[in-house]
């Protein structure tokens, strides 16, 4: 079988931001990472928390409208 027919195209994103400072709390400065907790009725990993992103429906589909869809 060839690998490249095994695959589906699919992207992800990874976003850090600074945390907030909270001295009473944590004297230091955290970053924060963006998940999302994937629908627990998805049979593949549902209700575990992923990084956002998705697959391409079919070849014709662009990054773009498959981020907007997602």
């Amino acid at each position: 079988m060839n690998p490249a027919e095994t695959f589906r195209k699919s992207a992800a994103v990874l976003v850090v931001r600074e945390g907030a400072a909270r001295p009473q709390v944590l004297p230091q400065v955290l970053p924060q990472v963006l998940l999302v907790q994937r629908a627990p009725q998805l049979r593949f990993f549902g209700g575990y928390w992923a990084f956002p992103g998705g697959v391409l429906d079919d070849e014709s589909e662009s990054f773009g409208h498959a981020a907007a869809r997602e």
